[in-house]
């Protein structure tokens, strides 16, 4: 009879602790348990602990095949690098790992990256692009990413995954004390996930080139939110890096009354 391990288990994703407090002491090489801020203060706000923790993975759900929020995860990537900068903490001068070529940035952002990049929080600061051949090497990249205590967040754009496998994610998030930014379509948002967040996005039309999206935090914590939308601008300043910004909602004109979808956010 073959025997295996209680970390072999944990590491699978078969075994899990039923309650895992967020005072609890990291692990060797994790960061100690504070939060970086998604950098809108509303949702900051409606967050359980102010921010986004350290060590915990984070799922963000395209509504429509043209809504890729690799621009909007630029900016939370640039809140990441910050918030490490200036953690007594984190390590400073940590990575942030862009995994398969779906996820990268538009040719736009980057040119203003490298404008602004100068700026610690700046999404290029110590950067690396990685395209692994499949989605094997891409899972396990990934894995090895979130481990790391030098990585400071990943971002991956992925789909099918197993609970198993979000679960070892999760784990590997835990150990390294980073963040993971996974890209999931819609569908699958319905797919259990042991992500510590689920967002919903959906591209908006903007007046100019600044993009929009409406963001909904769907659950926390495997724990369903109270449905509230916000609508957020992502914002292009001379000298700064792209920070992000709370429109008001927005209300299609040409909508027929009964279709209108009223956008609510948090004042």
């Amino acid at each position: 009879m073959d025997f295996v391990s209680v970390e072999d288990l944990l590491l699978r994703g078969s075994l899990w602790l039923a309650e895992e407090s967020e005072q609890s002491t990291p692990r060797a090489g994790q960061a100690a348990r504070t939060v970086a801020p998604f950098g809108v203060h509303t949702i900051d706000s409606a967050l359980p602990q102010g921010g986004l923790p350290w060590g915990s993975v984070h799922e963000f759900f395209s509504v429509t095949p043209e809504t890729q929020p690799a621009t909007l995860l630029c900016a939370l990537a640039g809140n990441v690098m910050r918030a490490a900068q200036s953690s007594t903490t984190a390590a400073p001068n940590k990575l942030v790992l862009w995994i398969g070529r779906e996820c990268w940035p538009t040719p736009h952002v980057v040119a203003h990256a490298l404008q602004n990049e100068a700026t610690p929080e700046s999404f290029l600061s110590n950067a690396v692009f990685l395209d692994p051949p499949s989605i094997q090497m891409r899972l396990w990249a990934i894995e090895l990413a979130l481990r790391s205590p030098a990585v400071a967040a990943v971002i991956a754009p992925l789909q099918k995954l197993s609970f198993a496998l979000t679960r070892r994610f999760a784990l590997a998030a835990r150990d390294g004390g980073g963040m993971g930014f996974f890209m999931r379509p819609y569908k699958e948002l319905a797919v259990r996930s042991a992500a510590l967040s689920r967002w919903r996005v959906l591209s908006v039309v903007s007046e100019g080139i600044e993009p929009r999206w409406s963001i909904s935090l769907c659950q926390f914590r495997n724990r369903e939110m109270e449905k509230v939308e916000w609508i957020v601008e992502g914002l292009y300043e001379e000298g700064k890096a792209l920070s992000l910004h709370l429109l008001p909602p927005v209300v299609k004109r040409s909508a027929p009354a009964a279709t209108v979808l009223k956008h609510i956010y948090a004042a």
